[in-house]
Order: structure tokens, then sequence, then C-alpha cells
């Protein structure tokens, strides 16, 4: 995996010892083109630095596949992970939760000029496409099953080439990854969703990252993440 130093941007990567100063936090993530992993351009990136110019809190980022960056943390070798999904929030009850950065969409995709699907029941007959170690509700990993890949950008290559009838994926996560790509958006309806997650940073337990979080959350408040 490749990890590197940025010294001069507020949100640090490092290679995660999970050794931290007073006002710095671990944070184990996994890559989500445009959205968050080792462009300091994507839009997680941001706001971690964001949050960093306004509190001082630092962050040590490290990209890691999605089910090791869930063990490791889980492990207690990161002070935190981000972005957290439902089914690994509900292992981990106990956790610190920041206010959430963004509120994640799950759409149905068909190809460009075909109509939109709204629901599971609009899926069915369909080969439908996912992504490995995402959540979905599960009347919609039902109609995935088996047919799941390890990146965004390979699902929406499969769905352009007519091995999937329909995708199911993200959002800001496959609109950055349009932009990303430059590829024209997908067909979809974008004001009905088929579930919505919370992307918020979760941190171990302690009191240290007890006040770490509480500023934190005082910056994304004043961001308007509320």
């Amino acid at each position: 995996m490749f990890l590197f130093v940025l010294a001069l941007l507020p949100a640090i990567f490092s290679s995660g010892t999970g050794k931290a100063g007073s006002q710095t936090l671990t944070v184990v993530s996994f890559d989500i083109p445009g959205v968050i992993g080792t462009d300091p351009n994507g839009l997680y990136n941001q706001v971690l630095a964001q949050i960093t110019e306004e509190t001082g809190v630092e962050f040590e980022l490290v990209i890691r596949p999605i089910s090791r960056a869930r063990k490791e943390y889980a492990s207690g070798r990161f002070d935190c992970l981000l972005p957290l999904d439902p089914v690994f929030e509900g292992q981990h009850l106990d956790h610190l939760q920041s206010i959430p950065f963004q509120r994640a969409r799950i759409h149905i995709f068909t190809p460009t000029g075909e109509p939109a699907l709204r629901s599971a029941a609009d899926l069915r007959g369909l080969r439908v496409g996912g992504q490995l170690g995402l959540p979905y509700p599960p009347e919609i990993d039902r109609a995935i099953g088996e047919d799941k890949v390890s990146d965004l950008h390979t699902l929406m290559q499969m769905l352009k080439t007519d091995r999937f009838d329909a995708i199911v994926a993200f959002t800001p996560d496959i609109y950055q990854a349009f932009k990303h790509h430059d590829v024209e958006p997908f067909s979809h309806d974008r004001e009905n969703p088929v579930g919505i997650y919370r992307d918020s940073l979760t941190c171990q337990p302690t009191g240290r990252n007890r006040t770490l979080m509480q500023q934190v959350n005082d910056a994304l408040t004043g961001m308007g993440r509320n």
C-alpha cells in the first residue's frame, strides 16, 4: 500500500503507528476517488484540513483496503476511522462519532439515457452490480448477490460496457468519480435514494479523544455540516 507524508498540508499522511501528539488524531480510511484518499483535493481530505485550520487538531491519515481499515481500527491501532458505515457502527455503539461530514445516499444507476430505477423491485431480473465492502439495504444486497467488484471505477466501467444492467452506488462518491474520470453521469433518480447513511468520523472512546472530538464537532457545526 502506497503511504506518504505531505508535511506542508494541515491534514498529515503517515505510516500509521498509532502514536501521535496530544493534538493529533490518527485516522485510518480507504480510498474513495474524489472523496478521501491519497489525493489531498478529496472532499473529506479538505474537510479534515479545514478542521485543522479552525481548531489546531491535526489528522494523520492512512489509507488501507476497506476490510483492513476496519480491522486495524477495531484492534485499537488507530484513534479514528473515516467514513463509518451502519454495520460497523452497530458493533461499536460506545465509540465517539462526529457530526456527519456528509449524508451519503445510495442510488440505483442505469446507462445514460435509460429510465431511472427507484426500488429493489425495479431490479428484478436484471444484472445488478455493487462494490465489495460497502453496506447496502438488505433487499438491495440480495439483488446484487455475488456481483460485487473491488472499486467504483470498475463498477462504472462494467455498466458502460453492458456487463451490468444497473449498478448501486453511493453519492457523493460516484458524482466525484464522474468528474474525476470525465464520465457523463448515469441515469438515476436524484431525489429518491434507496438508502441514506451518515459519513462520520468515529473514534476510540478515550478521554483525550472525547476532548478532541468536541473541537472537531464545533468546527463541523461552524462549517454548516450539522
